[in-house]
């Protein structure tokens, strides 16, 4: 019986085949959409699961704050790992990484900047599954002076020699000795290693202060405790710890200091947790945000669902001229369950071909689409059976949707009203593909809007006034003493050269700063202190920046003073401590050093107005602006649009006199800075796409769906040919009912669009706005295609011979 079913099914595919390649090539290329996200998806949701205790594995973060500004951190002081160890029993093992900036590492002719260089204590070792293919894993980070690499670091340094026991060489400075070779991280790791370097190495890492925060502390709990007991016990370390060390500080009790606005305090993120849901400020290796796999999840749905609705549109209007054919089998004694698994047979048999091609495009795909995404999602999805069978489940879901109403419906005719002719071939079912039509072009319009949304937000975060003009700027590194010493006589050079119009020199860049310090105002009142970025520059970092100032004066080189005694502050942080620009001139504002005697009292000589140093997603910091040469590690130089590659041939051929035996690198300030808004791109790239393919899917259906009711309508259309119509009112009357139908999925569509793209929004501190003119494109877009589509079949049934209309069947 089985095989009879099947027989008849592909006789009715060779019979149509233009509606049988419609919805399988609809359905396929659903599939393939819905299965590449979902793989993307699964990827992105997998993060640090891999960890033999990852349910176990927590950071430390800190919650901390003065002045009225605050703060969630990823980063703890030195001593907080060993304190919980030793006095917390439900610390079973903590560790710490502290990350290095690009460095140089070399080993003998081969010299290399390493970007994912941590140092790291000995225990991490056995916190994380990293497992170490040569080395012991206790002993590997014991030493001072010891590092661990990567299989691909030992093959990039020593090919096919072995590494344990070889020296690397750490920024021309120091020599470590590879003690260990890790085993690649797999990519669902937001830690990024390459090198870890033993912490001891770095005497700071023994800092008994507590409110100096630069260590990423991981701690491993002990089983059966839950980390709100442990999150409970930080204010007794926050009181017996940190409390002495704010009162010599500030120069106050701990009370006080609460009382007058501040908080310290400590929190726990769940290592699996921290890729897609950490918050924090100063991050250590990847992260994302859980909101972009919503959105993604919903649009693989969306996809799905539309290819769906095709299928089933399109199986329940072919399905309805199949009337007779029931009818004669009923005659010939064909029973009711017979005729419903033959129906449900065609459909789940188109289903399952549509899933066969959806496996081949998906193998042909990721490639393309890994590039699209940066990810390095697995290939041989064959080799998969989790996932290949989860597609069979849908096709088999969908087939089973497309067949069941045609199935128990036109099973359900009375042979005898078949035959005489009087039920209308999809007579019942006109309102349902109406309403599956109306679905699919709402879910089509919302995908256009937020893809709109989304371009313009990324149009606005590209052209947004920064404050600062971040084009032609060029960026060098200060790698040792001796660049700095160089500094002055190498700015001298540069600016010989016309090409360059300004030179100077900081301790970082918008896009690269992070370091807040308390300061104090004078005649603020004691027990006030307020956090503010430091921005260390030169006098001439203002003017090359083309940074505008709001009150008082830039840096001069004329007043000697201005290196020791004066500083800059910006608009924010004039309202953070209740000044105006012009009332914030000659007020004294301290930082606070370790002691007292470190402290850094200097006059505000000047308000420079707002600029944007991070992403669009934050506020701008209040900030301070003072010229500390020793803390300088950038050359900013601004350039000449013309001859570019001239321009840094020369600084090439400068660089060795001013970094000796560092290998010349640069990047651009524009390029540089696009990286805060990189993610937003790819996923702009990545909504766009599958949009269009959305799209496509819906105009196959209706092409397909047009192409049935011009058929139904054939004899009709003879008739009003040969009573006057003319074409055009012929191509009207086919396509005035598609309109209808787009303009109600419109007027669903706007609402749910709004709400969702509007609350996507809310995530950017600085946005665009919601403009109703991206709501309107989207609905004639989605009519101009409803139109674009239906045309085709319109045309073709006006301009059929009117004889030849009244001839058919």
């Amino acid at each position: 019986m089985l095989k009879n079913y099947l027989k008849i099914a592909f006789r009715n595919l060779r019979k149509h085949k233009g509606y049988s390649l419609i919805n399988i090539a609809g359905l396929a290329i659903g599939m393939t959409c819905c299965a590449l996200i979902m793989l993307y998806v699964q990827h992105e949701a997998s993060y640090d699961r891999f960890h033999q205790h990852a349910g176990r594995l927590y950071r430390v973060a800190l919650d901390a704050g003065i002045g009225g500004r605050f703060v969630k951190s990823a980063t703890t002081s030195a001593p907080m790992a060993a304190t919980l160890v030793r006095e917390l029993p439900e610390v079973e093992n903590a560790g710490r990484f502290w990350p290095a900036n690009r460095v140089l590492v070399s080993h003998g002719e081969k010299r290399f900047f390493e970007d994912n260089l941590l140092f790291a204590d000995a225990s991490v070792l056995s916190l994380f599954s990293f497992p170490l293919l040569q080395g012991e894993a206790t002993t590997a980070l014991a030493e001072p002076n010891s590092i661990v690499i990567t299989e691909a670091m030992a093959q990039k340094y020593f090919g096919n020699e072995a590494p344990l026991g070889k020296v690397l060489r750490y920024d021309n400075r120091a020599d470590y000795k590879v003690t260990g070779v890790l085993k690649n991280l797999p990519a669902n790791s937001h830690l990024r290693i390459d090198m870890l370097v033993s912490l001891n190495t770095r005497p700071e890492s023994q800092n008994p202060r507590w409110i100096s925060n630069s260590y990423h502390t991981y701690v491993l709990m002990r089983e059966g405790n839950s980390p709100a007991a442990l999150e409970a016990k930080f204010p007794g370390l926050v009181k017996k710890y940190v409390a002495p060390q704010i009162e010599a500080a500030l120069g106050q009790s701990y009370d006080q200091a609460i009382a007058a606005g501040a908080k310290w305090g400590y929190f726990l993120e769940a290592v699996p947790d921290i890729y897609l849901h950490s918050r924090v400020e100063n991050q250590i290796g990847a992260t994302s945000d859980i909101n972009y796999l919503y959105i993604l999840t919903a649009i693989a749905l969306f996809i799905l669902l539309i290819a769906g609705i095709n299928f089933m549109n399109l199986a329940t209007a072919r399905s309805a001229n199949r009337a007779k054919e029931v009818g004669m089998r009923k005659v010939l004694g064909s029973v009711r369950m017979q005729l419903i698994k033959q129906f449900l047979s065609e459909a789940v048999l188109l289903a399952f071909m549509a899933l066969l091609i959806a496996l081949l495009l998906i193998e042909l795909l990721l490639p393309a689409f890994n590039r699209l995404a940066d990810k390095e999602l697995p290939l041989y999805v064959f080799a998969n059976a989790g996932f290949v069978l989860g597609l069979a489940g849908v096709a088999l879901v969908s087939g089973l949707l497309a067949g069941i109403y045609p199935a128990f419906v036109l099973s359900s005719f009375q042979p005898v009203a078949v035959l005489k002719g009087s039920l209308k071939a999809g007579a019942k079912s006109p309102w349902l593909r109406s309403t599956l039509v109306v679905l699919q072009f709402a879910i089509s319009i919302v995908l256009l809007v937020g893809t709109g949304v989304v371009f313009q937000q990324l149009e606005y975060m590209r052209n947004k006034r920064l404050g600062f003009n971040k084009e032609q700027v060029v960026v060098l590194p200060i790698e040792t003493g001796t660049g700095l010493r160089n500094y002055e006589s190498f700015r001298e050079q540069l600016l010989q050269n016309p090409n360059f119009i300004n030179v100077a020199a900081a301790s970082g860049v918008p896009g690269r700063l992070d370091n807040d310090t308390a300061h104090r105002l004078e005649g603020a009142p004691e027990e006030v202190a307020y956090p503010l970025q430091i921005f260390r520059g030169s006098v001439d970092l203002l003017s090359t920046l083309e940074i505008e100032m709001a009150a008082g004066r830039a840096f001069s080189r004329e007043i000697v003073s201005d290196t020791s005694e004066a500083c800059i502050i910006n608009e924010t942080a004039a309202r953070l401590m209740g000044l105006t620009p012009q009332s914030a001139l000659g007020k004294k504002l301290t930082q606070m050093g370790p002691t007292p005697e470190q402290n850094d009292a200097r006059t505000i000589i000047g308000v420079a107005k707002d600029f944007h140093i991070e992403s669009l997603h934050r506020e701008i910091k209040p900030l301070v602006m003072s010229i500390v040469p020793g803390e300088f590690v950038n050359v900013v130089a601004r350039i000449r649009p013309e001859n570019i590659p001239a321009t840094i041939a020369f600084l090439q051929e400068k660089w060795p006199a001013f970094e000796p035996g560092y290998p010349f690198r640069y990047f651009f300030l524009d390029e540089d800075f696009g990286r805060l808004f990189r993610n937003e791109e790819r996923q702009s790239k990545i909504f766009g796409g599958f949009t269009i393919l959305a799209i496509l899917i819906a105009c196959l259906g209706l092409f397909g769906l047009a192409s049935f009711i011009a058929e139904q309508r054939t004899k009709e259309i003879g008739v009003r040919k040969v009573l006057g119509a003319s074409v055009q009112q012929v191509i009207l009357l086919l396509s005035k009912d598609f309109t209808k139908l787009v303009a109600i999925a419109f007027i669903i569509a706007a609402p749910i669009a709004y709400f969702a793209m509007n609350k996507w929004l809310q995530d950017f501190t600085y946005r665009t706005n919601l403009s109703p003119v991206i709501f309107v494109l989207a609905g004639v877009l989605a009519l101009l295609i409803a139109w674009l589509t239906v045309s085709y079949q319109a045309v073709k049934a006006a301009l059929i011979n009117p004889v030849e209309a009244l001839r058919y069947e």
